[in-house]
This record gives structure tokens, sequence and C-alpha cells, in this order.
């Protein structure tokens, strides 16, 4: 590992590969951004949230006061039946981000199908060092109804960035 101090506010840390825990780049500045994609779909028709376990994908924060930015870039969200709504977040098993509802306002009792590429600016904080797994979980408020996130032999992805702070 080696290690270059341009400052007493700067040091850059790595391996040649990865940067390493001691790294303090300016805020901002992306440490690290990992990649998961997947051919699943979750299905969920409980108001009981549920994850999208074929996209979890795992991250070790670099540094202990970064925040994650998390995309999820589905093919599709369907949401079942008028009145309806689809509950979306991503969750690292502890904590969770904020929720986005979408909701079909439709009067037409079939489905409505929603933009569903989102993404969470996650201010939530993690131990250097300690994998995680961040898991996207959807449920259907109707509580009998589906809502189907993804789609099964279609390419959905999961970027997550470790911003600096």
């Amino acid at each position: 590992m080696g290690k270059i101090k341009l400052s007493d506010s700067l040091i850059l840390e790595a391996d040649g590969a990865n940067w390493g825990s001691s790294t303090n780049l300016p805020k901002g500045s992306i440490l690290q951004t990992v990649y998961k994609e997947t051919t699943t779909e979750k299905t969920q028709t409980s108001s009981t949230a549920a994850g999208w376990t074929g996209m979890a994908t795992n991250i070790t924060p670099i540094s202990s006061t970064s925040h994650l930015w998390v995309w999820v870039n589905a093919v599709r969200l369907i949401v079942d039946t008028d009145s309806n709504e689809a509950q979306c977040y991503v969750t690292d098993g502890t904590n969770s981000s904020i929720t986005y509802r979408f909701r079909n306002y439709d009067s037409d009792n079939n489905y409505k199908s929603f933009n569903p590429n989102v993404n969470w600016y996650w201010p939530q904080t993690h131990t250097a060092g300690t994998q995680i797994t961040v898991t996207p979980y959807v449920a259907s408020t109707d509580n009998s109804s589906n809502v189907i996130w993804g789609d099964n032999g279609s390419t959905s992805q999961m970027i997550i960035s470790e911003i600096a702070q």
C-alpha cells in the first residue's frame, strides 16, 4: 500500500487498484463505484416490503464518513390495479433510505407502468473496511395486487458510488 501526503488535509493511499482507508479526497470525490446487473424481477403483493435479492450489491466503504449514491436502473416498474402504490427504497440491512412512492391513479382497472430508474443520495455512514449489502425493497400498498420491479430475462442494473465528505 503506497501513501502520498499532498498536504495535512489531503492524503492519497492506494495499492494500485484500490483506494486505502486513510485516503481523504476532497468532499464530493468518488472513492469507488460498484456495479451489479440482474435479469431477475421482484414481484410483491404484500404491504410488507420484500427485497429484490437478485439486485443485492456488496460494497466495502473506504471511509467511515462517506455517503452513498445508489441508482437502480430497472427495465420496468409496474403497479397493478387502480389506487395501488409501489413503495421502493434501499437498505443495508440495518438502515433504510427514503421511500419513493409510485401510485396508480388510473380508473381503467389495469396496470400503470413507470420510469423505473431511481436514485438515492444516501447520507447514511458506514464503518470503513466492513462490507455491507445494499438491497432494493418494494411493497404493494393495497396488499392484494402485484407490483413488479425489473423483468425476468431483461437486464436491470444497480450502481453504488461512495462519495467523500
